[in-house]
Parts: C-alpha cells; structure tokens; sequence
C-alpha cells in the first residue's frame, strides 16, 4: 500500500506530546519552588496529565519507525540505512542540548548542585541508562534524555527485525521485548538498583510494540468503520477525563496511560486515513517542531526553576507562570527547529546521501 509521505494525524499528535510534557514540567518546577496558588495544578490530577506526553511519543514512534521501514525487511544494507538514519535525526542535536548542560554544569555558580563524572557524562552522551551523582535518579545531564535511551534501543531491536521477512516482525519484537519486560516482575530489586536493567525489563517497551502493532494494520488494507473510530476516540477521551479526575496512582502506568494513548492513536490515524485529517497549520509546524521543543524546553524549565527558588516571580500568579513557560519554549522550540534541528539534519543527510552516490557509481 502507498503510504504518504506526512500523516497529520500523526504531526498533531506529536505537537500534543510535547505541549503535555512541557505542560508537566512547567506545574513540576512550579510545585516545587514556587509558592503560589495555581488553578493548573490544583484541579484535581490534571497536574499529572502531562507525564503521559512520553507514552504518547513511544507509541507514536512505535509506528512511525514501522510505516518508514515497511518496504526494508530483508532489503540489502537496510539495517545500516535504517540506523545511519536515525542516528542523523536524534543524535545530532540531542548532543548539542546536552552540551550546553554540561557547560552550565562545569561554569561554577550555575547548576552547581551536579557533581561533574566523566563516566557519567560518557553514559548520558551515548544513551546508556545511567545514576545521575547528584540525586541518584536514572536520569542523564539532559533530563529528557531518559526517554532517548529507550529509544535507541528500541531502534536496536527494530534494525534485527529488518534482517527478516516482514511476517516475522511482530513475532521478533514480542520475543525480545515481551519476556524482558515479565522479568521485571521477578527482579524488581535489581531493576531498582542497576538502570540498565530497569531499562530493558521497563513495561514501557511495549508502547512501542503498540505503536507498531498499529503501523503494521495501518499498512494493510485494513480500514475501520466510522462507529468503531469513534468509540476509540470517545473512549481515549472518557479515560483522560477518569486520569484527571482520579488520577493515576491506582494501575500501572502502561494500562492507564499507554491504552488510551494506543486508542487517541489508532482512532485519529484511521479516521485520517479514511476521511482526511486537516489540523490548523500552527499545529502541524508544532509537531514539525516536537523533537527541538522536547529538547529545549528542559532550558526554559531550568531557568524558570532558578527565577522561583529566588522569589524573583512571586508578584505573578502561578497559572500565568506555567502558560508564559509553554509559550517561551514553544518560541524556543520553534527557533531551535528552524535554525539548527533542520539545518543539521539537512548537512548530514545530504552527505550521507552523497557517499552513498559515489558507492553506487562505484559499483
């Protein structure tokens, strides 16, 4: 099946992510050195609605990574190309924010609460889950990292999957991720003590066999009917509605987040693909955007958390607080995309496309 090139049910989505983890970060520095009333956060759990956006990526990149690699199963040189090419999207930039946190971690009198380690620098630059010094937490120098190393090592396990026919990829993903992610419940001691096994054994893997469980149907002939879209969208919605009313403390994270994230996802995508989808074109630039806004706003969160700890914005109410740090790193998100993110992209595309050519010409 021909699938085009931008799926905007897809783009919107992406935008919604990383409002939502912006929108968490933003009410969590606010909870935590700020002093003010805020509606936002204290609205029943609407104040851990935002912690979902990561799901919501997992997933979506479940199945964008499935859609993109569809034709390559058993190609020649299509798990180097796959890899090559994912390398070029994430690393580059990921680098550049994680850079700019190590400066402000070495310059004294900034983030002088990090212990600089070189070990750990090393791990947090190549996405090896690793103990941050200062806190303990299995976070890397770029908070948002953590996320990353899921990631790549999904894109790992999809790149072994290309060696094979396409009919054996569910199959091979549900035997590397499945019993990992059950080992979790046998060693939870060791998967609270060593990072790299809380990793491999995270339920949160299966978010992206989600993900591609659903680029796999979208990629056949298989069309929903307008009823069951619906029910899939309405009942995504009544559970956001459950999470923010009784929050999420009570299930596990993949069934009350991942499921209603699998189903907003499933039922905009076919609804998409069987009416059309045309969200307005701010959102569309917004999930262009996702990846430098995801990011970048760990910068605009840092400095904000700063300007609290130091009363320097008692005098403003907490709700304007948190939508002025949305808007700044949507700004910022914005400029980073425009002026780097597509910029370096575009420089390492085109010089592995290039080498590619003089191969080909070669040969």
């Amino acid at each position: 099946m021909l699938i085009k090139q931008t799926i905007t049910s897809i783009q919107f989505l992406r935008a919604m992510a990383a409002l939502l983890v912006v929108f968490f970060h933003a009410q969590e520095a606010l909870i935590k050195f700020g002093q003010h009333s805020s509606y936002l956060n204290s609205f029943y759990y609407l104040k851990e609605l935002g912690g979902l956006g990561v799901d919501l990526f997992f997933i979506i990149s479940g199945f964008i990574i499935f859609v993109i690699g569809e034709k390559k199963f058993r190609q020649k040189g299509a798990v180097k190309d796959f890899i090559i090419r994912r390398i070029i999207r994430i690393v580059p930039l990921y680098w550049f924010y994680t850079t700019i946190i190590l400066i402000l971690v070495i310059i004294p009198f900034t983030l002088k609460q990090n212990h600089f380690s070189w070990y750990y620098t090393l791990h947090s630059y190549f996405f090896i889950p690793t103990i941050r010094p200062s806190t303990g937490e299995f976070l890397p120098l770029l908070v948002q990292g953590w996320t990353l190393s899921f990631e790549m090592y999904f894109y790992l396990i999809f790149s072994v999957s290309l060696l094979f026919a396409k009919r054996f990829f569910l199959p091979i993903l549900g035997f590397l991720l499945i019993p990992s992610v059950m080992a979790s419940y046998l060693f939870v001691d060791l998967a609270r003590s060593d990072p790299i096994i809380w990793m491999i054994t995270n339920p949160l893997l299966l978010e992206f066999l989600f993900g591609s469980l659903l680029g796999l149907i979208y990629c056949s002939n298989y069309n929903m009917s307008q009823r069951f879209i619906f029910f899939l969208i309405i009942t995504a919605c009544l559970l956001f509605i459950a999470m923010i009313l009784y929050g999420s403390h009570q299930f596990e994270r993949l069934i009350n987040w991942g499921i209603p994230c699998a189903l907003i996802t499933s039922g905009l995508i076919f609804y998409e693909k069987k009416y059309g989808f045309s969200p307005p074109n701010f959102i569309l630039a917004l999930g262009n955007s996702s990846y430098s806004l995801y990011l970048s706003h760990g910068l605009i969160i840092i400095l904000f958390s700063v300007l609290l700890k130091r009363s320097y914005l008692n005098h403003i109410n907490g709700d304007l607080l948190i939508i002025m740090v949305v808007g700044l790193s949507i700004f910022i998100g914005q400029l980073s995309y425009i002026f780097i993110e597509k910029n370096v992209t575009q420089f390492f595309l085109k010089i592995y496309q290039q080498k590619n050519s003089v191969k080909n010409a070669i040969m």
